[in-house]
């Protein structure tokens, strides 16, 4: 883990994923930080193709070939060897909604 709660995974030499975990000194791309509310990942992501894991976890997932977010269907569809082509955000909140984890990667890592 480096500096202000960055975690950072590699394969083959390349970052596979980037874990937020704690304070707000680093964001998403679209400013989404540790201790923020869950309603600021709703104005920020939007609801249309969040996916509800639990009621502590929501992820977005983004598909590098065709350019397009999906739904929960996509979980069942993604096959191992192509799961690089797919990227998500999952947001973990804590008991009062405040976002205390984000991971931001493939999902090969996700399937792993």
């Amino acid at each position: 883990m480096y500096d202000f709660g960055v975690e950072v995974w590699y394969r083959d030499e390349t970052v596979s994923q980037i874990t937020l975990r704690e304070g707000n000194v680093y964001s998403s791309a679209r400013g989404l930080k540790v201790g923020d509310l869950k309603n600021i990942v709703s104005e920020q992501y939007g609801d249309k193709y969040l996916v509800k894991l639990s009621d502590e976890i929501i992820d977005y997932v983004y598909d590098t070939v065709n350019k397009t977010y999906f739904g929960d269907a996509i979980y069942e569809s993604i096959e191992p060897e192509d799961a690089q082509n797919y990227y998500s955000i999952t947001v973990a909140f804590d008991d009062s909604d405040y976002v205390k984890q984000i991971h931001i990667g493939d999902m090969l890592v996700s399937m792993r």
